[in-house]
Order: structure tokens, then sequence, then C-alpha cells
């Protein structure tokens, strides 16, 4: 019994050495070769917390595994906090890199100016 415990001691002070290992890139294939221009903006929807909240028109729509024990509405709330708060950070990381960021909100759809930009939206499962 305590050769095992011995082996195992030894496995995990080993480990960091196998995480911290280099990785030496031998090739490199560019696809792009010019600058790629930068989006005129870019908007940032909340991160769904239900399959409810996915789009419809999300190729994520429907692909949702079922869980024993449904989600009660206190953890609903927090996880649709938690997707507001993810979008939020999202766009002051988007904005540190110099690029033009907003969170989205669910009516801004209907405005002119939002008709024709890509879409990108979130989720966690």
């Amino acid at each position: 019994m305590k050769a095992y415990v011995r082996i195992i001691a030894y496995l995990f002070l080993l480990l960091p050495l196998g995480v911290y290992a280099g990785t030496k890139i031998t090739e490199r294939h560019e696809i792009v070769f010019e600058e790629i221009p930068r989006p005129a903006h870019i908007w940032v929807y909340d991160f769904a917390a239900t399959p409810a909240d996915v789009p419809t028109e999300s190729a994520l729509a429907g692909q949702h595994s079922d869980h024993d024990t449904p989600q009660n509405p206190e953890k609903i709330a927090a996880g649709r906090k938690l997707g507001t708060d993810i979008a939020s950070d999202l766009v002051k990381d988007i904005r540190a890199m110099g690029m033009p960021a907003n969170r989205e909100d669910q009516t801004a759809d209907q405005l002119p100016c939002h008709q024709g930009f890509p879409r990108f939206h979130g989720h966690r499962q």
C-alpha cells in the first residue's frame, strides 16, 4: 500500500514537468498574407443560460442535452446574469484591442442600422 502512495506522490511531482514542457513549431502555413480588415462594429449578445435562450436561427438551436433535474428559477437567473457579465467583459476586452464593440440587446434587431450585419451569439452548456 505504501508503494502505491509513493508512486502516486512521484507522479504528482512529475506532472508539472510535463505540463511546462516546451513546444517547438517546425512548420507553419500562412493562409492570409495581407492585413485582414477590421470590422466596422462588433455586437456581442448575452450568453444563453437555457436552451430556450438560444435564438432559433442559431446553429446551436436544439443542440442540447436534457438533464435529470431541470434548472430552478434561481439557477436560470444566475445563469442569465453570468451570461450578461461574460458579454460585458468580452465587450471590454474587444474595446481594449482598439475595436468598437457594444452589447446587443434583443430589441436592437428591429433598428435599421443593425440589419445586414453578422450576428455572433454565445452559448454555454
